[in-house]
């Protein structure tokens, strides 16, 4: 393992890469959000399990409120999985 290229964001296409990829045409501060939701959901597996999808929680719940902000809406939340 590298601190450059952890083993938790190998595969057959770099995390990085596709991340950067994801958020290239969002504003920044919803980048820096959405870029983070997609860290913790790429890594959840391999390193963090319930840890990461709840902090990936917590980044989509504030994408969403910049999300309404910035577009005077509302997201109506759905039913949870049971």
């Amino acid at each position: 393992m590298s601190v450059i290229s952890p083993d938790h964001y190998k595969g057959r296409i770099e995390a990085i890469e596709a991340i950067l990829e994801a958020v290239k045409d969002l504003p920044g501060d919803e980048a820096f959000i959405a870029g983070n939701v997609l860290k913790y959901v790429w890594r959840y597996n391999k390193k963090g399990g319930l840890d990461d999808l709840l902090k990936a929680e917590n980044y989509l719940n504030r994408l969403k409120k910049v999300y309404e902000k910035r577009n005077g809406t509302e997201i109506k939340d759905i039913e949870p999985v049971k």
